[in-house]
């Protein structure tokens, strides 16, 4: 049987010659268990950039208008459909709907991802910021999305008490810093970054939800795409340390992450300890009830990443929230 195919226009930064370079990448949806394929046309150079091969961990459902993916080890940014027909296909089934907490609703921000995606639908972007108090924007994604989180959403929480809804970041709360800056403190904290895996597997939700019980202060939340370059440096102290280093930039530039800066005293012991060893299959056999026990797919994959060495939590804070947000 034929696979299903749908076209975009994807654009890609050249670091090293400071151009974009513009890309067609066509996504085929095979049947049954067979995986989805993936190839790229260079329509400057008139040439395959990519031939027709399996790529499974990018999903249809990752290549939105706007989205970032990354495509060995190049993060390509979704900029317009490649042709009419995928373009009525997709804009027909999809969706985004954007949900913005109230401050009341601070302690409850991870229910209300974890009603999103147990719903069917995907965070597209996450960013907390100070509007009389912790405000979270989320814009989620998928299928008849406002009906489905309506009847998601039902009897848990209302709109214009928990949150406010509408279709489209009319106020900037993603885009304009000037007006909405981040709110981390880069002080007393630790850096906690849901890995991608967790957060497509619809887990972040749940681990947010449970650090905000635990007596922590979320005080700075975005979801993040690192580029290869971004998650080295971040990642530097495990180099040479690590055997699956390699791995884990791999991991962390598949899709995007969430970021979080949390306060509490003596924050990053105690957040060490909530996420349980590197070693997946250890912390599952000594430490069950951790974050990497419970959620680590892999040791790249493990769940989260929580700041190791006490003087580097501002650090790594800074590092996402300040210098990656200039």
């Amino acid at each position: 049987m034929e696979a299903e195919k749908y076209g975009f226009v994807v654009e890609w930064y050249d670091r090293q010659a400071d151009l974009i370079r513009e890309y067609t990448l066509t996504y085929f949806v095979r049947s049954g268990n067979l995986a989805n394929e993936i190839s790229m046309f260079d329509p400057k150079a008139r040439r395959n950039f990519l031939k027709r091969a399996p790529y499974p961990s990018v999903r249809l459902d990752d290549l939105t208008i706007g989205s970032t993916v990354t495509v060995h080890a190049r993060q390509l940014t979704v900029k317009g459909y490649l042709d009419q027909a995928t373009k009525n296909i997709l804009s027909a089934k999809r969706g985004t709907l954007l949900v913005v907490t109230k401050p009341d609703a601070y302690n409850i921000v991870g229910k209300i991802i974890s009603c999103a995606y147990l719903s069917g639908l995907s965070v597209s972007r996450l960013r907390m910021v100070d509007e009389n108090g912790p405000t979270v924007a989320i814009e989620m994604i998928g299928n008849d999305v406002q009906n489905t989180w309506n009847n998601a959403s039902n009897g848990m929480f209302q709109e214009g008490i928990h949150y406010d809804m509408s279709t489209a970041d009319n106020k900037g709360y993603f885009t304009d810093r000037r007006r909405y800056p981040a709110t981390a403190t880069f002080d007393n904290c630790t850096l906690c970054v849901i890995r991608p895996t967790a957060v497509r597997n619809g887990k972040a939700g749940e681990i947010i939800n449970e650090i905000l019980n635990g007596g922590y202060e979320v005080s700075a939340m975005q979801m993040i795409h690192f580029n290869r370059a971004e998650a080295a440096e971040l990642f530097e102290v495990y180099k040479g340390v690590l055997p699956y280093y390699s791995d884990i930039l791999d991991e962390m530039t598949i899709a995007p992450s969430i970021a979080m800066e949390i306060r509490a005293e003596g924050v990053i012991e105690r957040m060490r300890n909530l996420a349980g060893p590197h070693d997946v299959e250890l912390a599952q056999h000594i430490r069950p009830q951790t974050f990497r026990a419970r959620f680590g797919t892999s040791n790249a994959a493990n769940g989260v990443h929580v700041t190791d060495l006490a003087e580097d939590g501002s650090e790594e804070c800074r590092y996402v929230f300040e210098i990656l947000n200039r």
